[in-house]
C-alpha cells in the first residue's frame, strides 16, 4: 500500500504553464521576470536600407538592457541561427527585423528550430520579433517595452473588442472572464455588429474606437485580413459569385461600400498608452508580405496559386498598432482561429508569466498534439499550397507571434476561482486532482489536437522537482478518472503524460480528453494518478 506524504493544495490559476502547473508558484513568477541566457538577433538589417543603423541601435540596447547576447546574421541564414540557437541554448530570443523579412515563412522556420534543440517535445526556447515602419518607430517601441519593465501597467482597465452577428452593436461596462475579473482589471467589453445586423456600425465604431486609448490591455477578436478587421458577414468568403481574381490593385475592392472594415489607417491614429495587445484577427500580426489565402478571398480575391501580396506600410493593421503605441502585439502573422487568445490571456493571468512564455504556451499546445512534428509547409509563389487537413488548427496556433520583448512580464499571478489542483506524493508517485466550477473554462477545448469527437480536455502541467522523491525520473504512467459534482463517472481517458526539461527544471504534461458536450459548464474532478515507469 503506497504512503501518502505531505498534500500540496493550491489554486490551478498560479501554477503552470497552459493549465496549470501543480507546485510552482514562485517558480512560475521567477522564470517570468528572469531574463538570464537572453540573445539578441539583428537578422538580415541590411534590408532596412537607410534604417539599418537605427535597427541595429535598438539591438544593442535591448541586449545590453538584458546582460544578454548580439549576434547579427546578414540575410536569411537559417543555418547560421539555427548552429547559434544550439551552442547558445537561450531561455529569450528577441528577433530585431526589417518589417520586409518578417512574414510567415520566417516565422514558420524559427518555430520549427524552436523545438529541436533537445530530446522533449516542447519548445526550448521563448522568443519574440522587434520590428517597426522604421528606425525611429522601432526606437520608440523599445522605449515602451523598457518603461513597462521598470514601472509595470499604468492600470487596470482591460477593453474587449469582439465582432458579433445578430446583434446590435453595444457596449457591455464591464464583462470579463472569471480570472480577468480575479486579477482586478475593469473595462468594457465592446461588440461591434457586422453590417447585415446593423447598418449604423461604422458610425458605431467610429463613436466608440477612442476607449481603446484608455486601456492598458486590450483584446480585439474578429474576422479580418492584413489590412483590418471585418465589419461585414464572413460568409461572404463561400460566396463565389462574389470574388473576384486576385489582382494587387484590387486588393481590399468595395466599390458598393459592403464590406467595411475597422483599417489600419483608422488604428493608426489612436493614440494609445503602452498597452498588451492581443489580436485574433487572421494575418493581422503580417507587417508587409502576405501570402494570399481562401481565409481572406473576399477583400484580396481569390488565386488558384499561392501569390505573395506586399502591402504598403500604411495598410498594415500590424505597422498601425505599434505606430499607435503598443508595447507588445500577440497576434497571427498567418490564418488562426481566434479562439487561441483565450488560452493566451488565461496562461498569461494565471501565471504572471513573460510574454515569450505566453507564445510559448501555445506553441507547446500544438507541439503536445503534434508529438512535435506539425505539418508546416513554406509559401513558395506559383506553387499550390494547401495545409494538410489533419493540422489547419496547428498550423493557425503556429501562426501566432508575438511582436515585443519575450522577456516582458506586466502581469501578476492570479488565482482563477473556477479551478484548483490539488498534489498528493506517494512513495511510488503521485496523484494530480484538479476541480472545476461550474462555469467556462478556455482550456476544455482541445483546439489543437485531432481528436474531433473527444475534443475536451482536462489539462495540467505539474512542476517536478517541487515533488521530491515521488516526482524522480524522466519516465511516467498515468491513469484518470473522472466525475460530475452528483458522482456520476465522465469518459475521459489518457491522452497525455509528457515529460519536458526546460533550463533546468522538469515537468510532467497531463491531460485527458473526453467529448465536450459530456462535461463542458459543469462541476466536475479528474484524478491522474502518476506512477514513474523508468
Amino acid at each position: 500500500m503506497s504512503t501518502l506524504v505531505r498534500p500540496l493544495v493550491m489554486s490551478l490559476g498560479a501554477i503552470g504553464i497552459i493549465g496549470g502547473c501543480a507546485g510552482c508558484a514562485a517558480t512560475a513568477r521567477n522564470a517570468a521576470g528572469d531574463s538570464g541566457g537572453y540573445l539578441v538577433v539583428a537578422l538580415a538589417l541590411e534590408e532596412a536600407g537607410d534604417d539599418a543603423n537605427a535597427f541595429r541601435n535598438v539591438a544593442q540596447r535591448a541586449a545590453a538592457f538584458h546582460r544578454g547576447a548580439l549576434i547579427e546574421l546578414a540575410g536569411r541564414d537559417y543555418g547560421g541561427l539555427e548552429r547559434t540557437l544550439k551552442e547558445r541554448q537561450p531561455r529569450n530570443v528577441l528577433f530585431v527585423v526589417p518589417p520586409a523579412v518578417l512574414d510567415c515563412n520566417l516565422h514558420r522556420r524559427i518555430f520549427l528550430m524552436c523545438g529541436h534543440l533537445d530530446e522533449d517535445v516542447f519548445a526550448d526556447f521563448a522568443f519574440g520579433y522587434l520590428t517597426a515602419r522604421d528606425g525611429e518607430g522601432l526606437r520608440r517601441l523599445w522605449e515602451r517595452s523598457e518603461k513597462l519593465h521598470r514601472r509595470g501597467l499604468a492600470g487596470k482597465t482591460w477593453v474587449e473588442a469582439s465582432v458579433a452577428s445578430g446583434i446590435t452593436s453595444t457596449v457591455y461596462p464591464d464583462a470579463h472572464t472569471s480570472i480577468t475579473t480575479a486579477a482586478g482589471f475593469r473595462g468594457p467589453h465592446i461588440y461591434w455588429a457586422d453590417l447585415k445586423s446593423d447598418l449604423n456600425v461604422v458610425a458605431f465604431v467610429e463613436r466608440v474606437l477612442p476607449e481603446l486609448e484608455k486601456a492598458d490591455v486590450i483584446a480585439l477578436s474578429g474576422n479580418g485580413d492584413p489590412q483590418g478587421i471585418w465589419l461585414f458577414d464572413d460568409q461572404r468568403n463561400v460566396d463565389s459569385s462574389k470574388h473576384w481574381e486576385y489582382a494587387p490593385e484590387k486588393v481590399g475592392h468595395d466599390p458598393a461600400g459592403e464590406m467595411p472594415r475597422i483599417s489600419a489607417d483608422r488604428l493608426a491614429k489612436l493614440q494609445l498608452k503602452s498597452p498588451i495587445v492581443w489580436s485574433g484577427t487572421c494575418h493581422s500580426a503580417t507587417p508587409c508580405n502576405v501570402y494570399v489565402e481562401g481565409d481572406i478571398v473576399s477583400t484580396f480575391g481569390r488565386c488558384e496559386k499561392t501569390v505573395l501580396h506586399q502591402l504598403k506600410p500604411a495598410e498594415s493593421m500590424c505597422l498601425a498598432m505599434l505606430e499607435a503605441g503598443a508595447a507588445a502585439f500577440l497576434a497571427p502573422i498567418g490564418p488562426n482561429h481566434g479562439y487561441s487568445m483565450l488560452n493566451e490571456t488565461q496562461f498569461a493571468l494565471q501565471h504572471g508569466a513573460s510574454l515569450g512564455e505566453v507564445v510559448r504556451s501555445t506553441y507547446n499546445d500544438v507541439l503536445l498534439a503534434s508529438r512535435g512534428r506539425p505539418e508546416l509547409r513554406p509559401y513558395v509563389p506559383g506553387e499550390e499550397h494547401r495545409e494538410p487537413a489533419t493540422s489547419i488548427m496547428q498550423a493557425g496556433g503556429s501562426n501566432r507571434i508575438l511582436i515585443g520583448d519575450p522577456a516582458l512580464s506586466p502581469f501578476t499571478p492570479t488565482n482563477d476561482p473556477l479551478e484548483r489542483v490539488t498534489v498528493e506524493r506517494r512513495v511510488d508517485g503521485f496523484d494530480v486532482q484538479v476541480e472545476w466550477k461550474d462555469g467556462f473554462h478556455p482550456l476544455a477545448w482541445d483546439i489543437y489536437g485531432n481528436d474531433r469527437q473527444r475534443d475536451g480536455r482536462v489539462y495540467v502541467r505539474v512542476a517536478l522537482d517541487e515533488l521530491g522523491g515521488a516526482g524522480a525520473g524522466r519516465a511516467f504512467a498515468a491513469e484518470v478518472s473522472g466525475s460530475a459534482a452528483a458522482g456520476t463517472a465522465l469518459p475521459f481517458s489518457k491522452t497525455y503524460a509528457e515529460f519536458e526539461a526546460f533550463h533546468g527544471r522538469r515537468y510532467l504534461h497531463l491531460q485527458a480528453n473526453a467529448p465536450r458536450p459530456s462535461f463542458d459548464h459543469m462541476e466536475i474532478r479528474v484524478t491522474f494518478r502518476v506512477k514513474r515507469s523508468g
